[in-house]
């Protein structure tokens, strides 16, 4: 199993054209790629290379070459997506609901509970087949679809009930502006408690508070889960070939790259972060789990502070960078420098990937008043900051470095407590910023 050998290369989907980095695993007549439009998390599609509208028209070669990619991706997915089954489906001419007239096969790792009739699946799959069809689905589009693709279909209470990595990643289970009213009334009082004290009087940033974090309180990376809905978030996570290069500034202890070294063989990854103790762990997590040591670089190196410790990622070329609630860690002042690291980190054409604190997140809303800094930036108990984004403030910041807006938004999920009884509204901004080719 293995994938296109040319990142300009197009397969033909009917009259759809798949771009080769949106497609992660090929055989000589066949080839699997991400789904836009999901039903359930890792929901993908198998298709014959050759356009043939009908399962009877296949030849016995690609029936045969169909089927065993079929199992290949089947045996990733399920695992993967932490599923216990798989749906395989055909919609076999248009009177079955086939929208796009060639033969592929739906591959839906399945769960227990994950529809509320497990028939369900079937009309969830007729639905999203029915919501649109692209003339072409390119690297860029891929994104501009994915606010479409995140969407659940006919499916019952909220993302997480399902899996616990969609409910992190989704980004409809309510709308920004929903909460807006509220959480602005809880900001105002905070700004008038604010304007009554000078507590954070000469307050500066001190990028040493993350060392002593890690080396004290996250020693055993207890506050880090592996962060598996990025590659669902971010498919060019898993695009195998050409085999790519991934940078992420602020690694921490690898919550974001190992499961990202572990579904994509084929890629390579460096991985910097100022802290010396988070990339210490990120380096023993990583032989742990068996990753060969050609496959990653890590090291220590504050990306923000503009000066020759971060000379070392000009000229990098990396074909992704990954900023994962990294920026939001930083003082307002310091941000430019970390992404014009970024800038120069990543080669032209290349994507910025951002994952951050939003707005109106519950998070900012529970921080006491008396720990808010200025407008939208908090100091933690533990000397750590963190900074809450509007989805235009993003933007512009790295539109400011020299980055294209491929995507920019909110992610907003509710997240279940089911001890405490408890709704949870996290909202997030989701990125995806392209260095221009020109530049």
């Amino acid at each position: 199993m293995s994938s296109s050998n040319s990142q300009d290369q197009t397969y033909s989907f009917g009259p759809i054209n798949i771009h080769a980095s949106h497609v992660f695993a090929t055989t000589p007549l066949s080839f699997a790629f991400v789904n836009l439009k999901p039903v359930v998390p890792g929901h993908v599609l198998v298709s014959p290379k050759r356009v043939v509208k009908r399962f009877a028209d296949l030849t016995a070669d690609e029936i045969s070459d169909l089927w065993t990619l079929v199992q290949k991706v089947g045996k990733v997915v399920e695992p993967q997506h932490k599923a216990t089954s798989l749906t395989l489906a055909i919609q076999d001419g248009p009177a079955a609901g086939q929208t796009v007239p060639t033969v592929h096969v739906h591959v839906l790792p399945r769960k227990a509970g994950d529809f509320e009739k497990n028939d369900d699946v079937y009309d969830a799959i007729d639905a999203a087949s029915k919501s649109g069809i692209p003339s072409s689905v390119s690297s860029a589009s891929m994104y501009s679809s994915s606010t479409t693709a995140h969407r659940p279909v006919a499916r019952q209470g909220y993302v997480g009930d399902a899996s616990e990595a969609a409910r992190e990643y989704h980004c409809q289970d309510f709308a920004w502006e929903d909460i807006r009213e509220e959480a602005e009334a809880v900001l105002e009082r905070r700004r008038r408690e604010a304007a009554q004290r000078s507590a954070q009087a000469g307050w500066t940033y001190d990028a040493g508070s993350w060392e002593e974090f890690h080396a004290r309180e996250n020693s055993t990376a207890r506050f880090y889960k592996e962060r598996r809905y990025l590659l669902l978030e971010f498919p060019v996570l898993t695009a195998q070939q050409p085999p790519q290069h991934f940078l992420e500034i602020g690694c921490g202890c690898g919550s974001s790259l190992l499961p990202v070294l572990k579904a994509n063989p084929t890629c390579r990854v460096t991985a910097i972060d100022l802290s010396p103790t988070a990339v210490g762990m990120f380096k023993a997590a990583a032989a742990k789990v068996g990753i060969a040591a050609e496959r990653y670089n890590a090291f220590a190196c504050n990306a923000a502070n503009g000066s020759d410790e971060s000379a070392a990622l000009r000229g990098l070329r990396a074909d992704a960078v990954l900023l994962i609630f990294t920026l939001a860690a930083l003082a307002p002042e310091a941000m430019p420098a970390m992404l014009a690291s970024a800038y120069k980190a990543v080669k032209p054409g290349g994507l910025l990937l951002v994952r951050d604190h939003g707005l109106y997140d519950l998070t900012q809303l529970r921080i006491p008043a008396d720990q808010q800094i200025e407008e939208r930036l908090y100091r933690r108990l533990d000397g750590t900051t963190c900074y809450f984004f509007s989805r235009e403030d993003l933007r512009s910041k790295v539109e400011q470095a020299g980055f294209e807006t491929v995507e920019c938004d909110y992610a907003c999920t509710i997240v279940r407590n089911r001890k405490r009884a408890l709704d949870m509204k996290r909202v997030f901004v989701h990125g995806v910023f392209r260095r221009p080719t020109t530049a």
